[in-house]
């Protein structure tokens, strides 16, 4: 019985070709993207998965009330002395590890690597189940002892065996590697390249007053615990006394809690993560993506059903007079529906082996750890998974057509009046207007992201970042090395910062005036005296900095922003203000123009620049008018008077700032992809629905043209209904675009505006195309001749 309904499938697929192609290539279209969102959530969702026992594993988080924003942040630390009073507390604690993150310089002879590093206690390594290559007895027990990443000690030690080997760590002094772990056996939220015993941290300067503070803690260290989850509630009520041991003015603003780790991953963001994890939002939005695509494909898998299922009434109700029962017919249609989606689903598999090196490659993915890693031939359960989900669509889609028809008597069935195929056009017309509907908000979303980022990429920034190097300063002596390269003729301005202008996010502090009692948050970073000159930006008045006084390390920059919030006249900018609320009164010198200097999508409001120390991050180089690997090879020569050990590393700065919104323009990629999807798939849905009507309504043009109906009132004849749909798309579609792209747009700073030209750009762009196949479909029919219409009647 089953192989006859799989027979009578395949020939009712291969006699219905055109029907048949749409529906395995809409469906294919929509199940490739689905497959692919499918592996990114398995793979993100295997976060920790190693541990054998995650379901127990929590860390302790930190709440912050953030005043500015009136909510509440949540950060990934907590102070130092946390799980041990929770162990006092808590003796049924099953264990608890504590880490403090280190990011430095490690050297072996010759060769020095930048690191990701943590202080980790001993049992580490056994908390979180990673393996060790190889290692010493207690690899993290003693003082000065570390555990590499075996790619960073293959860089290191060459073919040499790490273990035993003495390296050196920037400014720490001399440390033995005990051990060499392997690369994870899965995904971590947790991302390092050395470990270093805790005990090391122990023997710090600052290690006592870190491990008592428990404001700064709460900010620097990492606490995990193990637990039954019937110990929960008590471990946070305990938590919740926690805020009693802090200063009294703080305690309102803090709160303690827990988090498991298998909410780290695509659960609420929380701050001072020690690597990426993906937020909740991005596989919800990547989904609804895909669940608006796939929902497509499978109206017009129902809409072309009903209507082929019309024609087959005559094959319904004989099949229901020699015997067949409601429930046999029904298995019938939803076995021709699996095996359409079944053949989607194999034509997908082959989709996706190409989509998958294209999505990884996607810039927005790589920096956010987001590409997909699984090993799709390892994984055979994944398949198993594919095919379920392929299963589940072919009950989703074939489910209505399938009932509808079991439900029709025989003598309806083989009446075929035309009554019945009008009857199941509202549902079929339905879904092509909430497809189209779908599309323009799709594709007025995809143009206004365009847009935003082209603003992004011609922005007026505020200064010149044309012909300008970011190298990081590491220990260079800064001013022999600013001498040198003054003397080189292509090196025309030399500067420091402690960030990158526009390309990072200032820190914002609390500002005191003078006599003024309630503070105001302002963004602050350092300079030096080169830095205005370097990069272009008019001092509208007092003075720039000077090294040669020596009270100017003191001094203050402001840009007119913050002259303006802080009532200081430009005119006379010598007022005194504070930089926290017991710090030092600090003289205003000199007001700037405005510039842009945070993301683009922060707001660049008040600012304060401060004289740079010794602990500037970066030198920032102008070359002149030449090529940029000409003049990186010329200071890569200066560096090496300097430094022979480091390697030299640069960054281009106008590139650096295009390369950070081309993350944007991938998400600008990935939304107009789908857009197109949605009106293809809503495209070819039309076209089977058209194709099925006009069908129809052959006889009747046949009739009409014999009356004499000319080919324009023919046309309309036709298209009329399909044309009404349009215009209510646009009447329901184009307000919804208008609304969503209002509110992510008032997110950004620096937005473009949602125009009415967008508005109808994405019309023309749906609907001309949607026009085109219905005229050209209606046409070729109304263009027939009136003799091949009724030759048979």
């Amino acid at each position: 019985m089953l192989s006859n309904y799989f027979n009578v499938a395949i020939r009712n697929i291969l006699r219905n070709r055109i029907y048949s192609a749409i529906n395995i290539f809409g469906l294919a279209t929509a199940i490739t993207l689905c497959l692919l969102i499918i592996l990114f959530i398995i793979d993100q969702g295997s976060m920790d998965n190693h541990m054998p026992d995650q379901e127990n594993a929590y860390r302790v988080l930190t709440g912050i009330y953030d005043k500015e924003r009136d909510a509440v942040r949540h950060y990934a630390t907590s102070p130092y002395e946390t799980t041990e009073r929770l162990e006092l507390n808590h003796p049924e604690i099953l264990e608890t590890t504590r880490l403090i993150q280190e990011n430095n310089e490690i050297r072996f002879g010759d060769r020095i690597f930048d690191f990701k590093g943590l202080y980790a206690e001993s049992n580490f390594l056994n908390f979180f189940n990673f393996d060790l290559v190889d290692s010493k007895a207690g690899a993290l027990v003693n003082p000065n002892s570390v555990v590499l990443r075996k790619e960073l000690g293959e860089k290191l030690f060459l073919d040499e065996n790490p273990i035993g080997k003495q390296i050196e760590i920037k400014g720490l002094g001399s440390f033995l590697v005990t051990g060499v772990i392997d690369e994870l056996i899965g995904r971590s939220h947790i991302e390092f390249d050395v470990i270093i015993s805790f005990s090391s941290f122990n023997q710090r300067d600052d290690a006592i007053n870190l491990q008592k503070d428990w404001i700064e803690g709460a900010n620097r260290f990492r606490n995990y615990i193990k637990a039954k989850s019937d110990d929960l509630p008590a471990i946070e009520r305990t938590l919740s006394d926690f805020v009693k041991l802090l200063p009294p003015e703080n305690q309102a603003d803090y709160s303690f809690g827990i988090q498991s780790l298998a909410d780290v991953s695509m659960g609420e963001p929380v701050r001072n993560e020690i690597g990426f994890v993906t937020p909740f939002f991005v596989p919800w939005f990547l989904g609804i993506l895909a669940a608006i695509v796939m929902l497509s494909a499978t109206f017009n898998y129902v809409g072309l059903a009903i209507a082929l299922a019309i024609k087959r009434a005559k094959e319904v109700g004989i099949r229901k007079i020699v015997g067949a029962t409601k429930r046999q017919v029904f298995i019938q249609f939803l076995v021709e529906a699996q095996v359409t989606v079944l053949f989607s689903w194999v034509l997908s598999l082959a989709l996706l082996s190409f989509l998958i090196p294209a999505y990884n490659d996607l810039k927005v993915l790589r920096d956010i750890n987001g590409d997909i890693r699984i090993d799709m031939m390892a994984n055979f359960h994944i398949y198993l998974i594919f095919l379920v989900f392929a299963i589940f669509i072919g009950f989703i889609a074939g489910g209505y057509p399938a009932w509808y028809v079991g439900k029709m008597s025989f003598s309806k069935a083989l009446g075929r009046k035309e009554s019945s195929a009008r009857s199941s056009f509202l549902i079929r017309k339905s879904l092509i207007f909430l497809q189209y509907t779908s599309s323009i908000v799709f594709i007025v979303t995809a143009i206004v992201l365009q847009r935003q980022a082209t603003h992004f990429f011609q922005m007026d920034y505020g200064f010149d970042q044309s012909n300008l190097i970011n190298v990081p300063l590491k220990d260079m002596p800064y001013d022999a090395f600013k001498s040198e390269l003054m003397r080189d003729s292509k090196i025309s301005g030399v500067s420091v910062t402690n960030i990158f202008p526009g390309l990072d996010i200032a820190p914002k502090i609390d500002v005191y005036k003078q006599g003024g009692l309630e503070p105001v948050a302002m963004s602050k970073f350092s300079v030096n005296e080169d830095f205005l000159k370097n990069f272009g930006i008019e001092l509208i008045e007092g003075r720039n900095f000077d090294s040669v006084i020596k009270s100017d390390s003191l001094g203050l920059l402001i840009n007119a922003q913050a002259a303006g919030v802080l009532k200081i006249e430009p005119s006379s900018p010598n007022a005194l203000i504070r930089l926290s609320k017991d710090g030092p009164s600090q003289r205003v010198i000199g007001v700037i123009d405005d510039f842009k200097y945070n993301l683009l999508f922060r707001d660049s409001g008040p600012l304060i620049l401060t004289y740079a120390n010794e602990g500037s991050r970066f030198v920032n180089i102008r070359y002149k008018e030449l090529d940029e690997a000409e003049a990186a090879l010329s200071i890569e020569g200066i560096w090496r008077q300097f430094d022979k050990l480091h390697p030299f590393e640069y960054t281009h700065f106008e590139f650096e700032l295009n390369d950070m919104y081309n993350e944007f323009l991938d998400i600008t990629r990935i939304v107009g992809v789908v857009s197109a999807l949605a009106i293809l798939i809503a495209c070819l849905g039309q076209f089977g629905m058209i194709l099925h009507h006009v069908q129809l309504k052959v006889k009747e043009v046949g009739i009409r043209k014999t009356l004499g109906a000319n080919l324009r009132q023919l046309i309309y004849l036709l298209s009329r209904g399909y044309l009404t749909l349009i215009v209510l798309s646009a009447i329901i579609g184009t307000p919804i675009a208008w609304w969503i792209n209002q509110e992510w747009t008032n997110r950004v700073a620096y937005s473009v505006t949602v125009n009415w030209w967008t508005l109808v750009l994405g019309l023309i762009l749906v609907f001309g195309l949607a026009i085109i196949s219905i005229v050209g479909l209606t046409w070729k029919t109304a263009n027939n001749n009136p003799v091949d219409s009724l030759r048979y009647e």
